[in-house]
C-alpha cells in the first residue's frame, strides 16, 4: 500500500513538472521577442516566435536575433505600406524597401546595429488571399 502511493506521489510529481515546462515554453513561443516599440500589425496572428541568443551566428556586436512570422487577412500592398510607414518614424528608420513584396530594411535610430528585415507572401485563406508577415531583428 505504501509502495503504490509513493508510486503515484512521484507520478503526480513527474507530471506537474512536466506540465509547468510545457506552459513556460508555450508562454514564450507566443511572448513577442520584438522590442516593445517595433511596429505591430494590427490584425495579424501570431504563428511563430523565435528567439535566438549568443553563439548562433550572429552579426558582431548583436547578442540576440528574434524571428517572427504572422499571418494576416489584409493583402500584401497594405501590409508593406504600413510596415513602410511606421519602420519609418520614431526610433525606427526605414532603409530599403525594394518590391511591393518586401523584403523591406530597417534599423533602430539610436542603435544602428540594431536592424533587421520585414518580407511579406501572398498566402492563401479561406475565403481570399492573406499575407505571411516573415520578421527579423538582430540586436
Amino acid at each position: 500500500m505504501a509502495g503504490g502511493c509513493a508510486l503515484l506521489l512521484v507520478g503526480s510529481v513527474s507530471l506537474t513538472v512536466l506540465a509547468v515546462h510545457v506552459f513556460q515554453t508555450a508562454q514564450k513561443s507566443f511572448t513577442s521577442c520584438l522590442p516593445a516599440d517595433f511596429p505591430a500589425y494590427p490584425s495579424a496572428h501570431l504563428k511563430r516566435n523565435f528567439d535566438y541568443v549568443i553563439g548562433t551566428g550572429l552579426p558582431e556586436g548583436d547578442s540576440h536575433r528574434c524571428e517572427q512570422t504572422l499571418d494576416t487577412n489584409d493583402g500584401v500592398q497594405t501590409v508593406n505600406t504600413f510596415y513602410a510607414s511606421h519602420l519609418d518614424s520614431g526610433d525606427w528608420k526605414l532603409g530599403h524597401n525594394f518590391a511591393p513584396d518586401g523584403p523591406l530594411d530597417f534599423h533602430r535610430i539610436s542603435r544602428p546595429p540594431t536592424s533587421g528585415t520585414v518580407q511579406f507572401r501572398p498566402l492563401q485563406l479561406i475565403g481570399g488571399l492573406g499575407t505571411r508577415i516573415l520578421i527579423s531583428l538582430d540586436s
